[in-house]
Formats: C-alpha cells, sequence, structure tokens
C-alpha cells in the first residue's frame, strides 16, 4: 500500500468515529447556517432586537415606579428625643435618597415623619 491510499480513508472503524468524520460535520453545519440566505438576513437582526430588549429592560428596572412611593410625604421637626412632641415643616418623600432637612442643606435640622403611634421616629428622604 502506498502513503498516498491511507490519507484518504475517513471511515470510522467499530462505531469510534474519527476526527476527520467531527471536522466535516461541524463544516457543514457552518455552511448550513452561512449559506442559507434566510438565515444570513435573520440572524444579526434577532441579535440586535435581543440587544435593544435587554437594554429597554434594564433601563426599565432601574427606574421603576415601584422602587419607592412618588407621593409627598410631610415631614415634621422633632421637639424632643423620643419624637411624642413634633412639629410640622416641609414635605419630603419615603424614597431611599439623601436625608430630608428644614434647609436642604447636609448640616440642616433633620426632618422625620410619624409612625403609626404618632410618633416622629422614620426617617424621611429629600424628593428629587
Amino acid at each position: 500500500m502506498q502513503s498516498n491510499d491511507r490519507k484518504t480513508i475517513y471511515r470510522p472503524v467499530s462505531g469510534i468515529r474519527s476526527k476527520t468524520c467531527k471536522q466535516s460535520r461541524s463544516q457543514s453545519l457552518k455552511y448550513f447556517i452561512m449559506k442559507t440566505s434566510f438565515l444570513k438576513k435573520i440572524l444579526p437582526m434577532l441579535a440586535i432586537l435581543l440587544a435593544v430588549g435587554g437594554a429597554v429592560g434594564t433601563y426599565a428596572m432601574n427606574h421603576s415606579v415601584s422602587k419607592g412611593t412618588l407621593a409627598p410625604v410631610q415631614g415634621y421637626i422633632k421637639n424632643n428625643p423620643v419624637g411624642t412632641s413634633c412639629t410640622e415643616s416641609i414635605t419630603c418623600s419615603d424614597q431611599v435618597f439623601d436625608v430630608c432637612t428644614v434647609n436642604g442643606l447636609p448640616t440642616g435640622t433633620q426632618l422625620w415623619k410619624k409612625n403609626a403611634e404618632g410618633r416622629c421616629i422614620l426617617e424621611v428622604y429629600k424628593p428629587h
């Protein structure tokens, strides 16, 4: 037998697939996908659609209304440390952000929200 004849035999022996058979199958699959004009046009559109859908979904999750209440909350100044005596002040928000203060500055007097018992002990935040 010549050495040239040995290179041309690529049949599997006893159910064991040779390396060249696997390569030829993957090459034929690539050929089918890239040469089919339908898939050639649709796959890029599907990739773009998936990317845009993911971007819109991420944006919607980060900016959803359900993250906190958008309704304004009345802010109160504590007149004593336990919060049993309070004075009404400006409108704040329940949505977690910077702490709500009387003058809007971080050094200002902090405002509070009344709990079910009427004590001013719940934090409120700056509306944004």
